[in-house]
Formats: structure tokens, C-alpha cells, sequence
């Protein structure tokens, strides 16, 4: 059995540290300018904001994936299967990224069974 809980929260990690190196010029302006309404109008911090939130999105996934592994429960089909979407789509889009791993994660986790009342 994969455990997409860890899956999802180690990906999350990475993604968040990548993008706080990646974009950590755009972030320092943004936290300079004040946060509050200091993204719009550059690009850069839009970027960085978003390649954050996407971050935090999939470790809110990891937990609730943990939620449901905890309890010896499968995740629910449907999460599953928009997880796989989003990862293919984003492959398409972006291949030398980190979305081929989201993708493999969610392939391999709709392939694990659950393993009831296993210690």
C-alpha cells in the first residue's frame, strides 16, 4: 500500500522549498511592499504566489489523505482521480516540473488497496 499522505505532504515540502528559492527576490519585494494588495500588477510575485499556494494546496491534500489513512479508510475515488488529472494536465503543460511526480503519486495510490485492520 502507498501511503499518499506522505506522498502528497513530501511533494508539498519540495515544492514550497523550490519556491521559496526560486522566487525568493519577487518574495522579498512582495513582503517589502507590505503583502496586503502588493502582488498586483508583477508578474513575478503573481508567480511566486501561485507557485506557493500550490504548495500549501497539496500538503492540505497530504493532511486529509492522513485523515483517511489513519482510519484505515481508502480516499475517496474522485479525489484520487482529480489529483491524477491535475498532475497529467500539468505534465502536458509543463513537463520538467514537479507534476509527473504528483501524477506517478496519484497512479500509484489509486492502484493501493486499503489495508483493513492491518497494524
Amino acid at each position: 500500500m502507498t501511503r499518499a499522505s506522505r506522498w502528497l505532504r513530501g511533494l508539498a515540502l519540495l515544492h514550497l522549498a523550490v519556491g521559496v528559492v526560486l522566487y525568493r527576490e519577487p518574495l522579498l519585494a512582495w513582503l517589502q511592499a507590505g503583502v496586503v494588495g502588493a502582488i498586483d500588477p508583477h508578474w513575478d510575485r503573481m508567480a511566486a504566489f501561485w507557485f506557493l499556494l500550490y504548495g500549501a494546496l497539496l500538503y492540505g491534500q497530504g493532511q486529509l489523505a492522513a485523515a483517511f489513512e489513519t482510519r484505515r479508510e481508502p480516499l475517496p475515488r474522485a479525489f484520487v482521480q482529480g489529483w491524477l488529472l491535475t498532475g497529467l494536465l500539468g505534465s502536458m503543460a509543463m513537463p520538467l516540473s514537479g507534476l509527473p511526480l504528483v501524477a506517478l503519486a496519484a497512479a500509484l495510490s489509486l492502484r493501493a488497496r486499503p489495508l483493513r485492520g492491518a497494524p
